[in-house]
């Protein structure tokens, strides 16, 4: 089996994808931090929940009670809010909106995110690979 072809790994280079894509919004957002009227743009936040439901082919498995003493569990919705304002730290005379302190500090995010991901991909990697090669005695 191609680890290539698993969900997981695609999931992966999905996430890969929009981190590199991210920092180059970001990039952009710096390059143009003297351009008069100009406002910071970045993407919107992947959902990793429409990512698992882009990617699952399986159904959602309710809870069973098997015994009279186990309890059955509550599913609660999302107890946080997102916030759509957007305050700027400031605001120059002409008009632009883009902080570089704040998109460095984005920067730096999407460094780590990006940096956790290709971990994450490379111990996939070597436990398929080890995996492969079998049982040595």
């Amino acid at each position: 089996m191609d680890p290539g072809q698993l969900k997981l790994f695609h999931m992966m280079k999905e996430r890969m994808d929009w981190l590199a894509q991210r920092q180059k919004v970001l990039a952009q957002n710096v390059a143009n931090a003297d351009t008069g009227n100009y406002e910071a743009k970045d993407l919107a936040p992947q959902s990793f929940r429409k990512l698992l439901q882009k990617h699952s082919t399986a159904t959602r498995l309710p809870m069973a009670e098997t015994s009279i003493s186990h309890q059955i569990g509550q599913e609660s919705g999302n107890q946080f809010r997102y916030a759509n304002a957007r305050d700027y730290y400031e605001v120059t005379p002409a008009g632009n909106a883009v902080t570089v302190e704040e998109q460095m500090l984005r920067m730096s995010e999407t460094r780590e995110q990006y940096k956790l991901t290709t971990q994450l991909y490379k111990k996939y990697s070597n436990m398929f690979k080890l995996a492969a090669k079998g049982p040595t005695g």
